[in-house]
C-alpha cells in the first residue's frame, strides 16, 4: 500500500491593511498573516476564520497546507497563532 498524503490548499487573499486595522478584520471574522520564506519578500494576507478552520480540521496539526494567493501557489504553510482564551485560531 503506497503511503499517499493529501495535499490541502487554503485560497488566501492580499491584505492592504496593518496594525491596528486588523482588529477590524478580527471582528469581521476575517484572519489576518504573513507569507514568507526564503528568496521572497513577505506578503500580507487575509483569510476568513471559517475557511481557515475547515482546512485545519482536514488537514491536521502535522500536515502541510498549500498557500494559494491569486495565481501563486506557496507550499508547506504549517504554523499559525491560536487564541486561547477564545479558542479559535487569531
Amino acid at each position: 500500500m503506497a503511503n499517499e498524503s493529501k495535499t490541502h490548499t487554503l485560497e488566501v487573499e492580499p491584505r492592504e491593511v496593518t496594525r491596528k486595522a486588523n482588529k477590524e478584520l478580527r471582528r469581521n471574522d476575517i484572519l489576518p498573516g504573513v507569507v514568507y520564506g526564503h528568496n521572497m519578500q513577505p506578503a500580507n494576507v487575509q483569510v476568513s476564520r471559517r475557511a481557515f478552520e475547515n482546512v485545519y480540521l482536514r488537514a491536521g496539526s502535522s500536515s502541510l497546507v498549500d498557500l494559494k494567493i491569486g495565481d501563486d501557489i506557496y507550499e508547506s504553510f504549517r504554523t499559525y497563532q491560536r487564541n486561547l482564551l477564545k479558542e479559535y485560531a487569531s
